[in-house]
Parts: C-alpha cells; sequence; structure tokens
C-alpha cells in the first residue's frame, strides 16, 4: 500500500487503528445486567496532489486498489490546502494508561462494589457500569514518520437515585482505578457513604449574593468554556475573546490551567496527535497570563501559528481537528476544609444543568444547579434544590477566592481542585 501510495501522490498519511472496548452494567436490586465486548479496526488515508487533499476511510483492507482510488476520485472535489505534513519526531514510542480488565475481571470488580453499594442504604437503587478500552493506533506518512500507540484505560461511574412523593434524587460518582485493589473500592464506597447522608438532608438558602465553591467536578462550567476559546477554530474564526492575548495577563495570578498528554494514566495521554506531531505538556494559562492556544496542522496554518500536538481524528471517518488530551488546573496550598472554613452561608456546587452560555463570546453564564450543597457556618450540611447562578467566566477568574490543594480526576481526562468564588449571585429556593 505505501509503494503504491508513493508513486501516485505528492504526499500522504496513513492512519490505523484498532480498538476492543469491554463492558460490565450492574444495579444493586438485579445484580450484573449486561457484559459486551466489540471490536474495531480500521484504515483512513490523507493523499495530497497539487495542493489538493482527498480522503478516504475503509473497514475492509483486502482491496488496496479500490482504496486508491477513491482517493483519486475524492482529491477532483477535494479541498486546497497550504500545510506540510510533519517530519519525524521520536518515532517508536509508547504511552502507558493503565491496565486494561477482561469481562471476567470487570465481573470480579462489578460484584465486590455492588455487595459493598447494597449495605450503604436500602433506600438508594445504584446502578453501575464499568469499561476497559484498549487502543492500538499507527501512522506512517510520506516524510518517514512511523508511530505506533498502544494505550489502554479502565473507568467506571456509580449513579444512585431515590425517589418519594415530593423528591427525586440522582447523583453520581465517577471511578478510576488506577491499582486496582480493594483500597480503591473502599475509598469510593466511603465517598459514596459520606455523599447519601449529605443527600438525605434536604437544606434551604437565603438568595442573594454570596461564596459560592465549585468541586472538581463543577468547575467544568467555568473551565471548559475557557478551553473552547482557546481551540484553534475559535481563533481562526475570530469567536474567542482570547484573539490577540497571548502574552496578556488576563486572570488572577493563583489560576494556572494546562494539558498533559504525558500524564501517565489520563485518557487523553499520546505521545504524537493523530497527524503525526509531537504532544507535549503545554501550559493554556500561566499564573493568570495567556500562553498558548492548542492548533492542529490546518489550524497552525490558517493562523500562522505552529501546530501543538492537538491534531485527532475521533474515529477514522474524520479528518483531523484541534482536540485537548489531558486537562488539570493547577492545585492551590489549602485544604478544602480550610477554604470553607468562613463561609456562614454558601453554597457548594457539583454539577449545573446544561452549559447555560448567554452569551459564548464574552463568557456569560446563567444556570440551574443540577447537585449542590449548603454551606454553613464552615461545614457542608446537606443538598439544596432549585437554586440558579450566573456570573461571566471572565470576570470570576479576575479574582479567586480560593484554591484548594485537594483535587480530583474524572474519566482520566479533567483534574481540578476546589475554586472559590465571593459575592456570587444565587436565586431561586
Amino acid at each position: 500500500m505505501i509503494n503504491k501510495l508513493k508513486n501516485k501522490f505528492d504526499s500522504f498519511d496513513v492512519y490505523q487503528v484498532e480498538s476492543t472496548d469491554v463492558s460490565v452494567d450492574f444495579t444493586s436490586r438485579r445484580g450484573i445486567v449486561s457484559a459486551e465486548q466489540n471490536q474495531t479496526r480500521g484504515l483512513a488515508i490523507r493523499a495530497f496532489q497539487n495542493g489538493i487533499m482527498g480522503f478516504t476511510s475503509t473497514l475492509d483492507f483486502t482491496n488496496e486498489d479500490k482504496v486508491i482510488q477513491n482517493l483519486k476520485e475524492s482529491i477532483q472535489f477535494g479541498q486546497k490546502v497550504n500545510y506540510k505534513l510533519p517530519k519525524p519526531s521520536s518515532n517508536g514510542e509508547n504511552v502507558s494508561g493503565t491496565k486494561f480488565l477482561e469481562i471476567a475481571e470487570l465481573k470480579e470488580i462489578s460484584e465486590k462494589l455492588n455487595e459493598k453499594l447494597k449495605k450503604i442504604s436500602s433506600e438508594f437503587e445504584f446502578k453501575g457500569g464499568l469499561s476497559s478500552s484498549r487502543s492500538k493506533m499507527s501512522l506512517t506518512n510520506s516524510n518517514d514518520v512511523n508511530i505506533y500507540q498502544d494505550f489502554s484505560f479502565t473507568y467506571g461511574m456509580i449513579q444512585f437515585s431515590k425517589t418519594t412523593q415530593n423528591d427525586v434524587i440522582m447523583d453520581g460518582e465517577h471511578f478510576d482505578p488506577k491499582k486496582f485493589d480493594d483500597s480503591e473500592i473502599d475509598a469510593l464506597i466511603e465517598n459514596i457513604s459520606k455523599r447519601v447522608v449529605l443527600l438525605n438532608k434536604l437544606e434551604s438558602l437565603n438568595p442573594k449574593k454570596m461564596p459560592v465553591v465549585f468541586s472538581p467536578q463543577g468547575s467544568k462550567i467555568i473551565t471548559s468554556s475557557l478551553i473552547s476559546h482557546l481551540n484553534g477554530y475559535s481563533i481562526y474564526q475570530k469567536t474567542s475573546p482570547l484573539v490577540g492575548k497571548i502574552g496578556e495577563k488576563l486572570f488572577d495570578e493563583k489560576f494556572s490551567i494546562l494539558d498533559d498528554p504525558t500524564c501517565e494514566t489520563g485518557i487523553g495521554s499520546r505521545t504524537h496527535d493523530d497527524e503525526g506531531t509531537k504532544s507535549i505538556k503545554m501550559p493554556f494559562i500561566e499564573n493568570g497570563v495567556v500562553k498558548n492556544f492548542y492548533h492542529s496542522l490546518k489550524t497552525a496554518n490558517l493562523t500562522n501559528s505552529e501546530p501543538t500536538g492537538h491534531g485527532m481524528r475521533g474515529g477514522i471517518n474524520n479528518l483531523p481537528s484541534p482536540s485537548k488530551s489531558n486537562i488539570l488546573v493547577q492545585e492551590g496550598e489549602i485544604s478544602f476544609e480550610e477554604m470553607i472554613s468562613d463561609i456562614k452561608e454558601g453554597m457548594l456546587v457539583d454539577s449545573v444543568i446544561g452549559q447555560g452560555m448567554a452569551n459564548t463570546l464574552n463568557g456569560d453564564f446563567s444556570n440551574s444547579v443540577g447537585m449542590a450543597f449548603k454551606i454553613e457556618n464552615g461545614k457542608v450540611v446537606g443538598r439544596v434544590k432549585g437554586y440558579a447562578i450566573a456570573g461571566n467566566i471572565y470576570q470570576m477568574l479576575k479574582n479567586i477566592n480560593g484554591i484548594s490543594k485537594d483535587n480530583e480526576s474524572f474519566f482520566g481526562s479533567y483534574v481540578a481542585p476546589y475554586l472559590r468564588f465571593d459575592e456570587m449571585n444565587v436565586v431561586g429556593g
């Protein structure tokens, strides 16, 4: 195939992926309810001729001549491009990930979890799912780039719910095992047990301006919008308020956020992106200063920038586009307990309903809270419902009143601490 491509096109890259996904689902009432394994294998090729790009993908590796014919036809209607494919950079490296588990192993962990979950509360129904994925990717291009990556990752989710005549409670916990031993299961069960106690206590707040603390998961409403504004496409289309802001201090100096594809156990870890560009740890915001945007080959060319190793395909049927790897929000120096110790009345936000961006361009948001808790006299005392929050992420991030040293990981791709903001508008109730 490679020799045939060399004889017919100016340049090309060949992307192959083989993945295995296994999953087990269970409930506290029925035990294990499903166990599945899926395997996929595919091939995608970009070919360039006279500055025009063609693209094809297939699940059938047997008919090379048909693949090449499809490429030729796609070039007739292809798009003009000005970028060049990467040259070799540390070929043949691997990323480690976490252990890949077979169905039998997932079942064993699920059964242990389920037995412990049932002892927490008979009022709540628990539903869980564990998944393990392994992906083998290879990339070869006409510049002699040869990359192979073999990566696996295991993760889980426990959902728990309770329905009464006047209330519906739905919550969940993520599970990212690293050591696959009983200590991780016990830590998860302890967190869920504490959570259930708080969920059963319904509290109320006096709507007003008050301190609001975002949990690591809840902080996504702030950081996800910011990260989208760092995307190379947003910069090229000038839909980001950060256009032209590289090197400017726009945020609190306590605030740093980076992208780390080198993290050994992150679900987005990689040595190179899906175009062959080397992936490196990259600060997006450092001590409040805008440092970098993230680019594919295409967006780097469109914005007269350098590619950053963020060109990812999202499957063989898609062309590469800018995509983050593992997002890390820098932790602070105080514990969560210290952070809230002086709050007489406030809210801890764990999730919101929808993204709720009122103005995507300038960072305004308005959200009803999904899961939130009351902070009273320095303690989290119970659940609240029916409230909403509003603000502007750029104004909030200029004055952060606290960042905890405690952080949490969600599905291995987002690690963040607790963030505190005083004088936030809380309405409803």
